[in-house]
């Protein structure tokens, strides 16, 4: 992964743009954060967990640059049964490709980041890429779509990018 050139695309992204403001504003808390609390993520795959790992490597590049290609992310990923194995391998590609240090805790969300807490007491603070308006974002687990149901599929579902706007 090219740290510098996610750099780049990020920063150079909020200039004059109205979406502007709200990655500043992100991009400022990550960046104060890192410097208060250290830097650990919880990562999970998801597109808003995405998001936020692109701005952290971000400003983690804009802080450690002359280190970063050799740290890695530290991250944990909260796991929940029955877990679809398309997210379990995009979240492994992820953390060969970003360098993510990633520790894996079955869920609940709040034990989870106990135990975490207990592996890792110098831990002061966790980045956790939920959306402020996520109806689910305090148990933040997925389920299958009932929309999708194709028995004819091995895991009993077609992809989400099946679904059709009516």
């Amino acid at each position: 992964m090219d740290f510098a050139q996610i750099k780049r695309d990020v920063y150079e992204a909020i200039s004059g743009k109205p979406i502007s403001k709200y990655i500043t504003n992100a991009l400022d808390v990550i960046e104060e954060s890192i410097k208060k609390y250290g830097y650990v993520l919880s990562f999970n795959g998801g597109k808003d967990c995405m998001v936020l790992l692109h701005l952290f490597a971000a400003a983690l590049f804009k802080q450690f640059h002359d280190s970063i290609n050799t740290l890695n992310i530290q991250a944990v990923y909260i796991a929940y049964p029955n877990s679809f194995a398309e997210v379990d391998d995009f979240v492994n590609e992820c953390v060969r490709n970003y360098k993510i240090d990633l520790v894996t805790i079955e869920g609940p969300i709040k034990q989870a980041l106990e135990k975490y807490s207990k592996l890792r007491p110098n831990v002061k603070a966790i980045f956790v890429g939920t959306r402020r308006n996520d109806p689910h974002g305090g148990t933040d687990n997925t389920h299958p779509n009932p929309d999708l149901r194709n028995p004819t599929q091995p895991c009993g579902y077609d992809p989400a990018w099946k679904l059709v706007d009516e």
